[in-house]
C-alpha cells in the first residue's frame, strides 16, 4: 500500500497564483503467487486564481487537471483504477 501527498503552485502573472492539492492511493493484493489485485485512487483539488478560462463568462476559473486524463469540468477530480494482474 502507499499514499502520497502531492502540492503543486503555478504563478501566472507573478501576483495570482493556482494551487493544486492532490493525494494518491495505491494498493496490491495477492490473490496467488503469480496473480495479484490492485486499486490506484487519485484525487485532486484546484485553488486559487485559476488558469482556466469559463467559456459561458470569459473569467478565470479552477479546473483541476490530472496528468493523463481530460482536465475536469469544475475544481476537483478523482480517478479510480482497479485491475487484476497476472504474470506469465
Amino acid at each position: 500500500m502507499g499514499l502520497a501527498y502531492i502540492y503543486n503552485i503555478a504563478k501566472v502573472d507573478g501576483a495570482s497564483s493556482t494551487r493544486f492539492h492532490q493525494v494518491n492511493l495505491g494498493a496490491n493484493y495477492a490473490l496467488s503467487k503469480r496473480t495479484s489485485l490492485y486499486g490506484i485512487a487519485i484525487a485532486q483539488k484546484a485553488v486559487g486564481a485559476g488558469l482556466g478560462v469559463d467559456p459561458a463568462t470569459g473569467g478565470a476559473v479552477n479546473y483541476a487537471q490530472i496528468p493523463n486524463l481530460p482536465n475536469s469540468g469544475s475544481d476537483k477530480q478523482l480517478s479510480v483504477t482497479l485491475g487484476i494482474r497476472h504474470n506469465f
